[in-house]
């Protein structure tokens, strides 16, 4: 009688050949180490040795387990029958595991990652168990003409002392080899050279790889692969195919297990690392690459419920802030009969598309949309454990994004927009079964009722919650109407707040300018000599004893003069908040400009009327002090009148405006809650089959009315309490004040926070770089140790060495220069001499002082001075004193000098510089404040915070031709 034989190409067939993929291979792995009770399976990738490691903690395998079931086909499917083999062990700890292999055919998958793989796996055993290895190469299941039977699989067990070496893996290598060659008159000469090879170049030590995470000794277990060569395409899986995309491995391998459910007993962690170098190991599955449980709750939208066994749904629909609503919906399809599919959970959320329609917060809804387009979708897990390849955005298995396309407003939902689960049970959900391929389930009665249920349920959904006019989508089209009509409001303020902001800058800093540059004390010098010329010839044309005309110049030049000061005057915008900078810009501007009112405006004023005074005097004119007084007063009171008459106007027609707004806001929400019991009146009117009379109707129509008229409530609620704030106006502060102050601490606390994280990064990539850097170095230096031998033998090589390590001191030279930095080597306070900071001030900018002409000058007195304080204090001030002072005084034409002084007790740091406005003596030592082209505006201030902990002061100091920082010890320190 025949039987039937199995070939070793049927093998190659099962496995490589029926994986989609890569990425769906190390999914089949994942689940192979999920039944095996793991808590953790890691998966490293070294590029360099294209080497790949993947590593459980589970329950591993002895040698019989390793032949019965590893490399036995089709073995779960009879797991604990008695014609089947034994249940394999389970983790007493853990909550029983639903197995995932339906075929036994998982594992096959390794031969998509590469052809050849070392097994090493060690069981769990309160005694304790051997480890396990063997070693493979896939090809050979490959070759035609061989049955499985003749192919030898070595395996080898080695005390759990240890992971076995490097050599014992090699001798376990060859055994693998010694037997392919004993096939060589089966298999074709030039396959099995190529097998060979493969096999002879495979080197890998697994105690270098197998890491800190997972140990195979003590009590350890789990089972490790190690495959090499990789297969070229996990490479270009681990790059985007698309802007914006993610990796396929990344699209395929993120959410394993499903993190929106907030059941976290299954307890298994999946990793991917992807080694690209020995500094550069980037993460390539973080849990923050998933959605959260967090993620889901912030939403605009969200769905959950469950689906009987007719596919009816039963749940809860939350519309964007809105209490959860009941939401039940049968299964019209179905016509009462029972799914083939059976019951099933759903739970996803819906994120608004436009930044206006939604309630995140933009940070919030740019991070949350940026994950939607790499990974949104609805994802399906069976028993916790995600089932391929739902969830890719390139499968939309409802045809959501189908529907849409063909009516936007009609098809609410979009793929890339929403994010869940749908969860499934192989004890609840027996006929929804997976190919053999993983490329989804087989499309028969029970999947495709499936998909009816579904779709039926997102049509319908969107038909009554998001659709104009829809029954239950009141709440969603007024909730969308008002944050797209804040939206509106945000952006016309912001916009208005740039052009005001923009404007009074502008004004602000070209009236500072003036006054820095003594422009009023000039003009007012101008304007008075010509008003003496004038009123003269005033006085001349005046017949005798009238004084007519030199009182229509003294009030012209009053008017002119007024004008004058008037260019001088900056208004600051009403209502809109200022940065920190500009506040203390406008606080400076008030101070200069007193200061030119008393000192500048007020004499020029009193010596303009002195010369009206003696003109007329001179001119024997009758000028009577009381008629001036009375001609100005009359100017002042018609200038009064019109403004006030101008601005009553503008208030009244605002008045009427508001009074319009107002009034149709009062009739439209009485219209709405009017409208919305008419028809609750008229469905009440109408009896149904099922709900005449019924308490769910009842219930249903009284939210209805309720939900309207809170929302209008709402509405009337906040008009009121604005016309309540007009009202008490008088009592309290505006509200414009009031926003504008609070606008003005946002931006305070913004500012604060920039400032910060600039900081702190900055800080960590100076001690990266730094360490980084010492470290290449010292490399860098062994090697040139190494070759002095080389050149001093081979007179070719000198001059390459001797150029080599001329440029390497140099740049030697300026590591050493960071040393008096390092808070390390400078922690504690040590006596530093004034020469040692000025010859290193001289080797660090010795280049940068010659590029711009500028001396620096040290005296003799700061030279042999001496402190005691934190080298790495009062070195990075002077670093930071004196990159300022080169900066400033490369800008002028004349002399070019910096010096370093001491007087009394006090070191200074002097130059020929521009100079510090007198505004901005005290603001320069603010943090965030710089007048310095990108400059940030930190090195000053923490200069002062560091100087001030370690016991010193640090001020500006008087200097007519530039600018002079002092320090000097303060008082403590003075006594000490």
């Amino acid at each position: 009688m025949a039987t039937f034989k199995a070939r070793a190409r049927a093998l190659d067939m099962l496995g490589r050949q029926q994986i989609a993929g890569i990425p769906t291979a190390i999914s089949e792995l994942f689940k192979n180490a999920h039944d095996a009770y793991a808590s953790r399976a890691f998966v490293d990738y070294y590029r360099n040795r294209q080497l790949f490691v993947l590593r459980d903690d589970g329950m591993g395998m002895t040698a019989r387990d390793f032949e019965e079931r590893w490399l036995s086909l089709g073995t779960e499917s009879k797991l604990g029958r008695p014609e089947g083999i034994s249940v394999p062990l389970a983790d007493p700890t853990k909550r029983t595991r639903p197995v995932m292999g339906e075929k036994g055919i998982g594992r096959l998958a390794i031969a998509a990652l590469g052809p050849q793989v070392l097994v090493l796996t060690r069981a769990a055993s309160p005694q304790g168990a051997d480890i396990v290895a063997s070693f493979m190469h896939w090809g050979i299941f490959a070759c035609p003409g061989l049955d499985l039977h003749e192919i030898e699989v070595p395996i080898e067990t080695f005390p759990s002392a240890a992971i076995p070496t490097k050599l014992q893996i090699t001798e376990l290598v060859e055994r693998f080899r010694k037997g392919l060659m004993r096939l060589t008159k089966r298999v074709d000469s030039g396959a099995l050279a190529r097998i060979v090879a493969d096999v002879r170049s495979f080197d890998v030590d697994p105690a270098e790889y197998w890491g800190p995470k997972f140990t195979l000794r003590d009590k350890g277990h789990g089972t490790g692969f190690f495959i090499q060569p990789v297969d070229e395409s996990l490479a270009a899986d681990l790059e985007p195919s698309e802007f914006e995309a993610a990796p396929p491995l990344v699209k395929t391998l993120v959410g394993f297990t499903n993190s929106l459910n907030t059941d976290n007993s299954l307890n298994f962690q999946t990793a991917f690392y992807d080694h690209r170098s020995r500094d550069d190991v980037r993460e390539i599955i973080r849990e923050t690459e998933f959605f959260t449980s967090e993620d889901f709750e912030q939403a605009d939208h969200r769905i959950i419920g469950e689906f009987d066994e007719h596919g009816a749904f039963k749940g809860t629909v939350t519309v964007y802030d809105q209490p959860p609503v009941p939401y039940e919906l049968p299964w019209m399809r179905g016509e009462g009969k029972r799914a083939g599919c059976g019951s099933f959970s759903l739970r996803f959320a819906y994120v608004q598309g436009e930044s206006q329609s939604t309630r995140l917060s933009p940070e919030n809804h740019v991070q949350l949309t940026n994950k939607l387009l790499k990974v949104g979708g609805l994802y399906i897990y069976r028993d916790g454990i995600r089932v391929l390849p739902y969830g890719n955005s390139d499968f939309d298995f409802l045809d959501i994004e189908g529907r849409r396309s063909k009516n936007a407003a009609r098809y609410f939902f979009s793929y890339r927009r929403m994010f869940g689960s749908i969860e499934l049970a192989r004890a609840t959900n027996p006929f929804l079964e997976e190919k053999a391929g993983r490329e989804g389930f087989r499309n028969n009665r029970a999947y495709r009722e499936f998909r009816s249920i579904l779709e039926s349920f997102l049509v319908n959904l969107a038909a009554d919650f998001f659709r104009e006019g829809g029954e239950r989508a009141q709440a969603w089209a007024e909730t969308r109407a008002e944050l797209e009509r804040n939206a509106r409001i945000r952006k016309q303020r912001e916009e208005e707040a740039k052009a005001a902001r923009g404007a009074f800058q502008k004004r602000l800093s070209e009236v500072l300018l003036h006054l820095d540059k003594k422009r009023p004390q000039r003009e007012v010098r101008e304007f008075v000599e010509r008003a003496g010329v004038v009123l003269a010839a005033a006085a001349r044309r005046t017949a005798d004893g009238e004084a007519g005309a030199l009182l229509n110049a003294e009030a012209t030049l009053r008017h002119e003069f007024a004008e004058f000061q008037e260019r001088y005057v900056v208004s600051k915008p009403a209502g809109f908040g200022l940065a920190t900078t500009d506040r203390e810009d406008w606080q400076a501007y008030r101070t200069e400009l007193r200061a030119v009112q008393t000192k500048v405006f007020e004499p020029a004023a009193r010596q303009i009327e002195q010369l009206v005074s003696e003109v007329a005097k001179q001119a024997r004119l009758a000028v009577s002090q009381r008629r001036r007084a009375e001609r100005a007063l009359q100017e002042s009171v018609a200038d009064s009148t019109e403004r006030v008459r101008a601005a009553a106007s503008d208030v009244s027609a605002q008045l009427e405006r508001t009074t319009a707004v107002v009034s149709a806001a009062v009739a439209r929400a009485q219209r709405r809650v009017g409208q919305a019991i008419e028809r609750t009146q008229r469905e009440l009117a109408t009896p149904t089959e099922n709900e005449a009379g019924g308490p769910s109707r009842t219930a249903r129509l009284r939210a209805h009315i309720g939900a309207v008229t809170e929302s209008q409530l709402s509405r009337l609620g906040v008009l009121r309490d604005h016309l309540h704030s007009v009202e008490e106006l008088g009592a309290r502060r505006s509200p414009s004040a009031l926003t504008e102050a609070l606008e003005e601490e946002l931006i305070g606390l913004r500012e604060r926070e920039e400032l910060e994280l600039s900081l702190v990064q900055l800080g960590s990539a100076v001690e990266i770089i730094s360490h980084e850097f010492g470290a290449s170095v010292k490399a860098v230096r062994r090697g040139i140790r190494r070759l002095k031998p080389w050149a001093e033998a081979n007179a070719e090589l000198a001059a390459l060495y001797r150029d080599l390590r001329a440029a390497f001191e140099h740049l030697d030279a300026y590591l050493g220069l960071f040393v008096p930095l390092s808070r390390r080597l400078g922690s504690e306070a040590t006596e530093v001499r004034g020469a040692d900071v000025a010859d290193y001030l001289t080797a660090l900018f010795g280049e940068r002082l010659a590029r711009h002409r500028i001396e620096l000058v040290v005296s003799s007195a700061f030279r042999s001075s001496g402190f005691r304080v934190q080298p790495a204090a009062i070195y990075a001030v002077f670093v930071n004193l004196m990159d300022n002072a080169i900066y400033w005084v490369s800008g002028v034409k004349g002399e070019r000098r910096i010096y370093l002084e001491r007087e009394g007790s006090s070191l200074l740091v002097r130059d020929t510089g521009r100079g510090v406005p007198e505004r901005d003596h005290e603001r320069i030592f603010a943090r965030g404040f710089s007048r310095k082209t990108g400059g940030r505006g930190l090195g000053l201030y923490i200069s002062r915070t560091a100087l001030a902990r370690a016991g010193y002061e640090l001020s500006l100091g008087a200097n007519e031709g530039g600018a002079t920082f002092v320090i000097r010890p303060n008082e403590g320190q003075k006594k000490r």
